[in-house]
Order: C-alpha cells, then sequence, then structure tokens
C-alpha cells in the first residue's frame, strides 16, 4: 500500500526513479496523500451514484409507499436508499450529491387508492395551515423548522426534482386544485423537464351513443382537472410530457390512442388533443420573465 502511494507521488513531483526514505511505517516524511475529496468531481460522482440512486421510484406519498394497496406494498417501503448520512459527510460531497439524488431518481405521485387520501388531506391540512400562518403574519421561514417535514411541502426538495411520475384513478377536482399548482410550480420555478401522467379509470368507455353524450365526453378535455393535466403536458420547458390511461378507456379518447400500449395502458397522443381544443396555442402562450416561464391563463 505505502510502495502505491509513493508512486503516486513520485509521478506527481516527476521523480519516477527516486525513492524516499521512510519513517518506519512505510510513509514518505514529505510524501503527498491522495484525499477522497481531491478526486475529481466525475469520479466522485460515479462513486456515489450507485448510494443514491435506486431502480424503482420514489415515493412522495407522506406514508412513503409505492403500493397503491396493502396487498400491492408487499413489505415494500418505496425507498431502498438513504441519502442523509451521505448529504452530511461534507458539504462538497453535498453539493455533488444532492442534484445526483433528486435528478437521478424517478419520482412517483400516486393518487389512487389510499395515497390518494393521504396526499388530499395533508395538502389540505397544509393550505389550512398556510392560511393561518399568513393571517398571523407568521414568516414561512419562522415555520419551516416547526413543521414541513414531508417532502409534498417542502418546496426547495420538490423544485429540485428532474423527472415525476403522477398516478390517477379517479379525475377528481381536488386534483385541480392541489395537485396542479404544485407540478406547475416544480416546472416553472423547478428543474422538472419529464412529467409522466397514468390515468387509471376507464372513463368514457361506451361506444357508440348519442351525439349529445359524445359531446359530453369531449368536453372532458376542457373541465377541470383534466384541463390542468393537459396544460402540464404542455409546458414549453418540459423535455418530455407523457399521457396513458387505461387500455379500456374509448368514448373521447379513441381518436388520440397511439400504437403504444402496456398490459393496462395505453398512450395518448396528448399534443393533437392540445391542437385541437386550442390550435393558436393561447391557452398556453408562455411569457418569459427573466429566463423563467408563466404560464398565461
Amino acid at each position: 500500500m505505502a510502495s502505491g502511494v509513493r508512486t503516486l507521488s513520485s509521478l506527481h513531483n516527476g521523480q519516477h526513479n527516486r525513492t524516499a526514505p521512510n519513517d518506519g511505517l512505510g510513509h514518505a516524511p514529505n510524501q503527498m496523500s491522495l484525499h477522497f475529496l481531491d478526486l475529481p468531481v466525475d469520479i466522485l460522482a460515479l462513486i456515489l451514484a450507485p448510494l443514491l440512486i435506486q431502480d424503482g421510484p420514489i415515493p412522495l406519498c407522506p406514508c412513503g409507499s409505492t403500493g397503491s394497496n396493502d396487498k400491492d406494498s408487499k413489505g415494500d417501503s418505496g425507498i431502498s436508499i438513504n441519502p442523509v448520512p451521505i448529504l452530511l459527510i461534507h458539504p462538497a460531497i453535498y453539493a455533488i450529491a444532492t442534484p445526483l439524488f433528486y435528478e437521478g431518481n424517478v419520482f412517483v405521485l400516486d393518487l389512487r387508492l389510499k395515497h390518494g387520501l393521504h396526499a388530499r388531506s395533508y395538502l389540505d391540512e397544509q393550505a389550512e395551515e398556510d392560511a393561518l400562518d399568513r393571517r398571523e403574519g407568521f414568516n414561512y421561514d419562522d415555520v419551516i423548522i416547526r413543521r414541513r417535514r414531508e417532502a409534498l411541502a417542502l418546496e426547495g426538495s420538490l423544485r429540485r426534482i428532474r423527472s415525476l411520475e403522477i398516478k390517477i384513478l379517479k379525475l377528481r377536482g381536488w386534483i385541480d386544485a392541489r395537485i396542479v399548482p404544485l407540478v406547475r410550480d416544480m416546472i416553472v420555478r423547478g428543474n422538472l423537464a419529464e412529467l409522466t401522467v397514468k390515468i387509471y379509470s376507464s372513463g368514457g368507455h361506451t361506444a357508440g351513443g348519442t351525439r349529445a353524450q359524445a359531446a359530453r365526453e369531449g368536453s372532458i378535455f376542457t373541465r377541470p382537472p383534466l384541463a390542468g393535466v393537459l396544460s402540464l403536458l404542455s409546458d414549453p420547458y418540459l423535455r418530455t410530457a407523457r399521457l396513458w390511461v387505461s387500455a379500456t378507456a374509448g368514448g373521447a379518447w379513441e381518436p388520440f390512442r397511439t400504437a403504444t400500449a402496456s398490459a393496462d395502458l395505453v398512450q395518448i397522443d396528448w399534443a393533437s388533443i392540445v391542437k385541437q381544443l386550442d390550435p393558436e396555442g393561447r391557452q398556453v402562450a408562455v411569457l418569459r420573465d427573466g429566463g423563467k416561464a408563466n404560464v398565461a391563463r
């Protein structure tokens, strides 16, 4: 081990054939040692990546699970890594590890079944507390230590996320009131660049029907929360935006189905929906302000 260190030191000093005297422990007195933090940032990132990036998605639900029900969970906590000890090693490691964790992992916001109840109740509670804080004159920085430990309330953490997947069972009004603004903030003020929305409900599956029924089905694209979801997918700051719906869904979805499909879902050409509803692109006009976007509604 000592001879290996001497070789690194001698190469650094351009002394390939000189062997420095040692101190009895195999170390040269003036020998240059290689510290972990002296490694190039790219090398450090390669070392840290397996400790910070997992194969499966990381849940944003307050319960911390990815299973849609107890049977699906199978004891899986949803996250198999613990980034905190690594982030606390050293400020230099924190600067490298933070983007690795938030940009290297896929995060999932599951709004189905129990997760939908968890997310809705938590976000409703947070909205009430925020309103109370504003009435009482609390500064956000004053209360951040008192509460806001769950990921859904940590705007700084949410804005670091690069890839997000949203799973929806039923298109409910609270999704438009709570989730759409949350995700829009992640895009406009954060780093969110990849968004995938999966809708598992099979609404509008009836084929044929009257013209009035067809009109009602077609209007789902202009009503919340689907109108808000489409506005998120059309944000120009997203590099990748995908929409999947149940394979049994028909009706208004039928003309926009693509050949890409999985066992339960089929991919939808959401851009064609937006173009049909808004040929001139007025509803997703972007006002540039200091390099960031504000979506005009």
